[in-house]
């Protein structure tokens, strides 16, 4: 197609304007009228104009960090392709939705840094570019950075027993209920600076048994979401034991009513 042949009727378009359908490609347009002459029809064709069409690349995005756990910092999402050149600006998105976009403030390059995040996200970016007075738009496809839920390591009281007592059970509070968890207990006898596994300790709470120095304890909460495991820990908890020993006493003897003496 050109300005002056290939053209093609276009049905039911007979009055003065024409408005045009969506278009993909540059298409020229011309207007004939027509009227009869003595009988004889003469055709009268405008000159073509050309309706250009502003075709642009966005490039492409992509993002290779994989899934996260809540608050986890992502990876940077990188722009790759080939962009149209000479555009006239770039301009990143997110959504929370993959439907409601949001413009991201100072994110005009062709690579972005995401912040850490706390919900699933998408991003996408924008490529815009003026030809003539036809400002156009083209957005790369959009890539998702799945977070996990929150999850909540909870909290343990501390304990004082006597020497060759038995700790209460240990019970978290305050510690996630989501579905799918899973737990681990450890224990460590200077503080939680050297945590031990308790390997069968694998229930929400734990009984210790007989123990007899000062000895902490902590849970870690696992869950895995989008093949990601994530995991949260309580505080250490420290049962501590009462070492106070009674001693002993000696010296029986006989005194008179009314007398006293010195038990040591």
């Amino acid at each position: 197609l050109s300005a002056s042949s290939g053209f093609t009727d276009i049905s039911g378009a007979t009055e003065r304007f024409y408005t045009t359908n969506s278009l993909t490609q540059t298409t020229y347009f011309r207007r004939i009228a027509t009227l009869t002459v003595s009988g004889t029809l003469v055709y009268t064709p405008t000159t073509a104009i050309k309706v250009e069409i502003n075709t642009l690349d966005p490039g492409s995005i992509s993002y290779n960090g994989g899934a996260l756990c809540y608050g986890e910092d992502p990876a940077q999402i990188f722009g790759g392709g080939s962009p149209t050149g000479g555009y006239s600006s770039l301009q990143w998105f997110s959504s929370t939705d993959g439907s409601n976009w949001n413009p991201i403030g100072g994110a005009n390059g062709l690579n972005y840094d995401p912040p850490e995040l706390t919900q699933t996200t998408y991003y996408k970016r924008t490529l815009y570019k003026t030809v003539s007075t036809a400002s156009c738009a083209a957005d790369t496809a959009s890539v998702t950075i799945a977070i996990g839920g929150e999850l909540a390591g909870g909290s343990l009281a501390d304990q004082t027993i006597n020497l060759s007592a038995t700790p209460a059970t240990l019970t978290v509070t305050g510690g996630s209920l989501l579905s799918g968890l899973s737990y681990q207990w450890y224990y460590s006898t200077d503080g939680g600076k050297t945590p031990v596994l308790i390997a069968t300790a694998t229930n929400t709470t734990y009984s210790p048994g007989v123990i007899t120095a000062a000895t902490s304890y902590r849970r870690i909460t696992y869950r895995t979401e989008n093949g990601k495991q994530c995991e949260a820990a309580s505080n250490w908890a420290t049962v501590s034991v009462n070492t106070v020993l009674s001693g002993s006493i000696s010296g029986d003897t006989t005194i008179c009513a009314g007398d006293g003496t010195t038990i040591a």
